[in-house]
């Protein structure tokens, strides 16, 4: 029996792993379980058993790291069946990461793992910039450069970048060219977007600004405590990339320590060397105030957020 173990922050990278096992099997049936809802039994049936129709099973298993919740005859179980050379299946574990800080639960994995291919893949070490050029490539389209880095940044992960794609490809089916303004049309920014674009009206001073986004934010259902804690969050980002910047950390450690895109910690850069490091801390010490006044019941939330756009 062949056997994979798979770690991805971003299940669409398993998907095309799996879809690529898939198809370098005859016709394989194709049979998931969810340890949320099943158990290491059913799994276990299922990787002994044959296919009514003799075509050989890819098994997926997500949450995998349930398994190391199981008793550990369970698992001697499981490796009996994955040791098994004879066995034509094909079996795959999934999960973000797996637990294995208790010494118990470290020798289940190491027994699993004993039979496992090892695939550890990582939203963060790929490039959405070299997934979408080799994505249009592949399909015939032509896409501009400034059309790729709005796409990458608007994608915060994997998932929503191939749904992204593939609304731009059923729009420009025609010519097949993707542009940036068509990029701007059709694809929904995340809050983010709109989180950074209020933060930079409030460092101009652009009230006008400030309160067309506030409204768009209302839209969307976004009450005002939580907007202020996103507020807060993205003054302090700022704050931090600011004070690093004067030490001239370089663009992959911010990357790195924010967990973002290299193209997303450039602009991080970028912005944090136009903005006045004293109008940030005025905004988070303001901020901090208010989230305090409104959560001790000293100003009505709307009210409060209201007079901090007009100040």
């Amino acid at each position: 029996m062949i056997n994979f173990i798979i770690k991805t922050d971003d299940y669409s990278l398993a998907e095309e792993k799996i879809n690529s096992i898939s198809n370098s099997m005859d016709n394989p049936d194709i049979i998931t379980y969810d340890l949320n809802e099943d158990n290491i039994y059913d799994v276990v049936d299922e990787i002994t058993t044959v296919s009514l129709f003799d075509n050989p099973k890819l098994v997926i298993i997500k949450r995998g790291d349930k398994l190391l919740s199981a008793s550990l005859k369970d698992i001697k179980e499981l490796e009996s069946a994955m040791a098994n050379i004879e066995n034509s299946n094909v079996l795959v574990i999934v999960d973000e990461e797996f637990d294995i800080k208790k010494e118990e639960r470290f020798e289940k994995y190491s027994i699993i793992k004993k039979y496992s291919q090892m695939f550890d893949l990582k939203v963060k070490d790929m490039s959405f910039e070299d997934y979408i050029k080799k994505d249009l490539d592949n399909s015939g389209y032509l896409i501009s450069n400034d059309a790729i880095n709005m796409l990458a940044n608007i994608s915060i992960s994997l998932t929503m970048l191939k749904s992204n794609l593939e609304i731009l490809k059923c729009y420009c089916m025609e010519d097949k060219n993707i542009t940036g303004d068509m990029v701007d049309l059709l694809i929904s920014k995340p809050i983010d977007d709109d989180i950074y674009q209020i933060t930079n009206a409030v460092l101009k001073h652009d009230k006008k600004l400030c309160f067309e986004l506030l409204k768009g934010f209302k839209e969307k259902k976004i009450d005002s405590n939580y907007l202020i804690a996103l507020l807060l969050n993205k003054f302090q980002e700022l704050y931090n990339v600011n004070i690093l910047a004067k030490n001239n950390i370089r663009q992959e450690d911010i990357a790195n320590i924010f967990g973002v895109k290299p193209g997303k910690a450039y602009y991080m850069l970028k912005d944090s060397k136009s903005q006045s490091l004293e109008s940030i801390k005025m905004n988070l010490e303001y901020l901090s105030k208010l989230d305090y006044d409104i959560k001790s019941g000293k100003v009505n939330p709307d009210l409060g957020l209201e007079l901090y756009f007009l100040r």
